[in-house]
């Protein structure tokens, strides 16, 4: 998935949007890698979502890519 912190760590590659199965071994198991990205997608949602936001996302917590992995919003500033 294309929002998963570095899958290196799990032996895969990452190549545009997809990753591929390394020549390297993995350092964590695919069960436990799967469960913390799953923990993290869910943790950042409810960061850009919750009470202390001052200006949420009306698609928070609303948006999936095909693995179940929320969307998350980001925003630019310019000038400061």
């Amino acid at each position: 998935a294309a929002t998963i912190y570095n899958p290196l760590y799990s032996g895969r590659n990452p190549h545009k949007g997809t990753s591929y199965d390394g020549l390297h071994p993995a350092i964590i198991d695919g069960e436990t890698w799967d469960a913390v990205q799953i923990k993290l997608a869910r943790n950042a949602c409810d960061r850009r979502s919750g009470k202390g936001v001052r200006e949420p996302s009306p698609l928070a917590g609303k948006l999936f890519d095909d693995n179940g992995i929320a969307l998350t919003p980001s925003h630019a500033v310019k000038s400061g």
